[in-house]
């Protein structure tokens, strides 16, 4: 019996660690750091297309600008979808009863900080 439980929580311990690993790592990524997505970018296309180091030293500052004009462009273009979640939170409340509506606030929220806003 004790073994069945040391099992089950190891497994589960394990399950919720892997999670939080892949959030952090994801969140990591989407938020705009410029050198961990490039990183990231050049790990997957290096792996995927077997660079070698000739042709990753060239593809790097490529890869490093287009992050960079991601980066403005979703700079610029956060308020307009915070604005539209915003206004569409607006119209959902009014079919939505006062709990759901607080659930709501708190996915609106996490959405805000850059979460998923699925993530509990």
């Amino acid at each position: 019996m004790v073994f069945v439980s040391g099992l089950v929580l190891g497994v589960a311990g394990t399950g919720l660690y892997v999670r939080y690993q892949i959030r952090s790592q994801i969140n990591s990524i989407m938020s705009g750091d410029v050198q961990t997505v490039t990183g990231f970018v050049m790990t997957h296309l290096g792996r995927a297309l077997e660079l070698k180091p000739e042709q990753e030293d060239k593809i790097r500052p490529i890869v490093q600008k287009g992050v960079q004009e991601v980066r403005v462009l979703r700079t610029e273009l956060r308020p307009r979808f915070e604005a539209i979640y915003l206004g569409k939170a607006t119209e959902l409340k009014a079919h939505l009863t006062p709990s759901q509506s607080a659930k709501l606030d708190s996915i609106l929220e996490r959405v805000k900080r850059g979460m998923s806003p699925l993530a509990k």
